[in-house]
């Protein structure tokens, strides 16, 4: 068995590999007790993820390690990760379970490169939604729809707000920067004053303002 990514949003396929997985790696009710961890990648102490792969097992030939919301791990514990995925003497089979594999870092891409991947719909975050932002207007507010069923429009605008400063800023004129300023502070005062229905059209009508100003 390799280590696996899974991701996407397709919930059924996902419980049908990791019942596969414990069929074949883990036949025992003695290696499903023993030989599985379960970690959150969202605040996963080093330490932590340290003694799940690298401990050896104590029934099973390997041990299964699954991290969910792999998406949230961070550069610390996915350099252990890509270490971990390039030695096979390792005693352990990685299943990172992610809403979304970011494949614009190096790690994360060089670790996709090692393992299988599987999944359905990868469903995006915010920062790959403005990444397309300049070359796909309209899909980027269809999946907008998506965003906000599992996020806040002030913390979709948050991101907004650091993807210009951190991203854009340089890369555009200074006007175009400081008119790209004033629309997202624009649209953080009328959502900060709107009742809940109006907030989402003040964020769609800052995404189409700025789309405007990375493509006029």
């Amino acid at each position: 068995m390799h280590h696996l990514i899974l991701y996407g949003t397709d919930i059924s396929l996902r419980d049908k590999i990791l019942r596969e997985l414990k069929t074949t790696s883990l036949k025992t009710p003695d290696a499903l007790k023993f030989d599985l961890s379960s970690l959150d990648g969202h605040g996963l102490a080093f330490n932590d993820l340290k003694a799940a792969l690298l401990t050896a097992p104590a029934v099973a030939e390997r041990r299964v390690v699954l991290i969910s919301r792999a998406e949230k791990l961070d550069d610390r514990n996915l350099e252990l990760i890509d270490h971990v995925v390039s030695d096979p003497a390792k005693p352990c089979i990685i299943v990172l379970e992610a809403a979304t594999w970011d494949r614009r870092s190096a790690l994360r891409k060089g670790i996709a490169e090692k393992v299988k991947v599987t999944g359905g719909k990868e469903k995006k975050s915010a920062f790959d939604l403005l990444y397309d932002l300049p070359r796909d207007r309209a899909g980027v507010l269809a999946a907008l729809q998506g965003l906000l069923e599992d996020d806040a429009v002030e913390n979709i605008l948050g991101a907004v707000r650091w993807w210009w400063v951190h991203k854009v800023k340089g890369t555009v004129p200074a006007a175009k920067y400081k008119k790209g300023l004033l629309v997202i502070q624009e649209a953080d005062e009328r959502i900060k004053l709107s009742s809940l229905l109006a907030k989402e059209p003040a964020l769609e009508v800052a995404l189409v303002k700025l789309s405007l100003l990375l493509t006029a």
